[in-house]
């Protein structure tokens, strides 16, 4: 008997297997690893704009390579490539934040290459940008991690105030300023649930929506920040391993 392959489906059935796949796994992950509340309308929110983001990040990565590649088999195995990336750095962010080991030096080793992996556009750029800022000053910044995250405090800051790209933070201390790493490594876990595309698409619409305002609520003002800022409350409210002073 015949059995059918995925990459028997013609590039239709494909698109929107992979989409479909890319949306349900983008919620999942979004609750597990993003921390989205499903009891509150605002969860439901972050859930579908996690979800909403990853299958923008797997259409994309089909259509890009189907375009690039000669191969036909190729478009399919990317976007599955990419699915099981994202699968992986949300079990271990899942792991990382419910079990309180953003500070074990054993998780960080695993849990920082992993997620380069789902944002390597982003996290390259941070890599270059943590390079320019202690260029600036002399190589005198301090270096600090948390989780997934690696913070490099030097002065080039947008908009005066810490920011993420992907593995990257930049701007403050991980070590004496616990609430800021765990809100930028919110924005990374994003990253890791929606990828550099799909994370890019949101950033970009909530632009247009804040032209009117002049982009006064800053990148993401709209639909990414809220969701870390709700990520921020949730992680510090279950981490009894939190000094008091930091509460």
């Amino acid at each position: 008997m015949e059995t059918c392959s995925m990459v028997d489906l013609n590039r239709a059935e494909q698109y929107g297997v992979l989409t479909a796949t890319g949306f349900i796994t983008g919620f999942a992950w979004s609750v597990l690893a993003g921390r989205a509340d499903l009891t509150k309308s605002s969860g439901w929110r972050d859930a579908l704009i996690g979800a909403t983001g990853s299958a923008i990040q797997t259409a994309s990565l089909y259509a890009i390579t189907e375009a690039v590649s000669t191969d036909s088999e190729m478009p399919w195995r990317v976007a599955t490539i990419w699915l099981g990336a994202q699968a992986t750095s949300g079990a271990i962010n899942t792991l990382g934040t419910r079990a309180h080991l953003e500070d074990n030096p054993l998780y960080k080793s695993i849990a920082i290459p992993v997620n380069f992996i789902t944002s390597p556009g982003f996290s390259s750029y941070g890599a270059l940008h943590a390079l320019a800022g202690e260029i600036a000053i002399g190589f005198d910044g301090e270096v600090t991690t948390y989780g997934p995250t690696i913070v490099f405090n030097h002065k080039l800051c947008g908009y005066r105030a810490p920011f993420n790209t992907g593995i990257f933070a930049h701007c403050f201390n991980a070590d004496t300023n616990k609430q800021t790493a765990r809100h930028e490594m919110g924005h990374g876990v994003q990253l890791s649930i929606m990828g550099d595309i799909g994370y890019s698409a949101f950033l970009f619409v909530d632009g247009l929506f804040q032209i009117p305002f002049g982009f006064l609520f800053g990148p993401g003002g709209f639909t990414t920040e809220p969701w870390a800022q709700r990520y921020e409350k949730a992680h510090k409210l279950t981490d009894t391993n939190l000094k008091i002073s930091d509460r």
